[in-house]
């Protein structure tokens, strides 16, 4: 199911232009960046919105940004978990879309149980942080993405009357 339309892709797009590009090139990883972190747009709002009601999660601080990941022929990132601790918060899932499909290779591929992220723009997608992934080789062209992740700490805590409720209600 896609959830952002050509218009809300284009202008997630647009913020490559024009903000300061980050780099991560290491021996596991070779891509670029930009935090996009436009309020006005509903783009994270909307992208939240969707993770709730597909997850069954509820988010108590929605205070969120996507990172925004742009993948040029040779870029990658081997297997690797996203589960880590930032400013004592612990991601719990990642969640996110791609922006385009106009390239060969750049697979996401997920592992435990094996599989692959479908790249049809603005079709979101989410995981648990702690399952393998990776992004393969980009044989041909430009992959751009945005994702961002979700904090156990920023998760209501899902109680016995919650669920309770929820069966016998």
């Amino acid at each position: 199911m896609k959830l952002f339309n050509q218009y809300e892709l284009d202008l997630v797009n647009s913020y490559y232009d024009n903000n300061d590009i980050g780099f991560r090139d290491k021996s596991d990883r070779s891509y670029k960046f930009v935090i996009f972190n436009n309020k006005e747009s509903k783009i994270v709002d909307k992208l939240l919105d969707w993770f709730e009601l597909e997850s069954g999660e509820k988010i108590k601080n929605r205070d969120s940004y996507l990172f925004l990941h742009k993948y040029e022929t040779g870029d990658y990132f081997t297997k690797h978990k996203d589960e880590a601790v930032i400013a004592d918060k612990h991601r719990e899932y990642v969640v996110g879309f791609h922006i385009n499909d106009d390239y060969k290779g750049g697979n996401y591929k997920l592992y435990n149980p094996e599989s692959t992220i479908d790249k049809t723009p603005g079709v979101p997608y989410f995981f648990k942080a702690n399952r393998e992934h990776e992004i393969t080789p980009i044989i041909n062209g430009i992959r751009k993405s945005a994702l961002m992740f979700i904090y156990s700490e920023d998760l209501y805590k899902k109680t016995s009357l919650i669920w309770i409720k929820k069966v016998f209600v």
